[in-house]
Parts: C-alpha cells; structure tokens; sequence
C-alpha cells in the first residue's frame, strides 16, 4: 500500500519531531550515540545488551555470524567513490582483534566512559526510515532522490544526483 506509506512517513517527516544525530553526538567518547537515539520514532530497551553484543558480534565468542571484512564494508559503503566519510561506516563498524574482521559497533558499550539513555536502546524504526519508506513509495523521481539525499547529507555524505537509477536507490537504504 504505497500510497498510505507514502503519506505515513511525510507526516512523521514533516512533523520535524526527531532531530538527525550530529558527528559530534556520534564521535564524543564519553556518551557517544551510536544508535542515533535522538533518530528513534520506537525502540525497545535492553538491559543486557552489553553481554547480547559480546556473545554475537565480537570474535572473541567464537560466533562469526554478524561480522563481516572490511572488504566488504568498502563496496557497500562506496570508499572508492567518497564514501569514506559516512558516519554509518566511520562510526559503527570496528575492528576486532588483530584481523580485518569487522563488527557493528552500533551496540557496543564497553568502550564508552558513560552510557546515556540511548546506549541500551535498540531501535525498530527510525527518522531516516520514513525518509526511505517515502522514497520508495513516491512516484517522482526527483522527490525521491531528494528524500536519499537529506538522509545522506546527515550521514556525512554528498548528494547524489538525480540521474541516480532506481537499483541504486535500493542500495542506499542497504547503508542504514
């Protein structure tokens, strides 16, 4: 139902309710937002989720099952193209032990001085969802790139532009 979709998500846009995550949010040690609290329309609070995030992420457990290679990290995040400066991939994936071995970051609390009130937040629906739920749902192009792009430019990044096909329109929202 795209058109309901659609008309959802530019309400929650347009209410200008939830405040995009600054860099600064994202890169202060001492209460880092790693999971751009301020982002989330509905989240559920964990209270172990530093054990959850040790037991399925880091290397250390033995579980390889959410880790990727920074290889792969590179081409989903388009570094040879600029990429390198998305919040999404300098802030939220790290290294784990001596290997290339990558891990998501977004839910580590281990290496935070403090842990604020988002920290122990997982989200299930965020700001920059309604911007890709409108994209995907509105018929014009122009209007859909533009949605991509306002997610973009607060993640770091440059514009697209709007010659931009609808596969890597889908790839994009693979970022978040």
């Amino acid at each position: 139902d795209l058109p309901n979709a659609y008309t959802w998500a530019k309400e929650v846009i347009d209410a200008n309710v939830f405040p995009w995550v600054s860099s600064t949010a994202l890169s202060t040690i001492t209460l880092a937002s790693r999971t751009f609290h301020t982002e989330h329309l509905f989240s559920v609070y964990i209270s172990n989720l530093k054990d959850i995030n040790t037991e399925i992420f880091r290397a250390s457990s033995g579980n390889n099952l959410l880790n990727t290679t920074t290889a792969k990290l590179n081409t989903r995040f388009d570094i040879a193209s600029g990429g390198s400066t998305d919040f999404r991939y300098v802030f939220l994936w790290k290294t784990d032990g001596s290997t290339s071995t990558k891990f998501p970051a977004k839910y580590l609390i281990d290496d935070l001085q403090y842990v604020g009130v988002g920290e122990r937040r997982v989200p299930i629906i965020r700001l920059a969802e309604m911007y890709y739920i409108a994209a995907e749902a509105s018929s014009n192009k122009n209007e859909k790139i533009g949605l991509i792009n306002e997610v973009r430019t607060h993640r770091g990044l440059a514009a697209l532009p709007l010659t931009l096909s609808d596969a890597d329109v889908v790839a994009e929202t693979f970022k978040e």
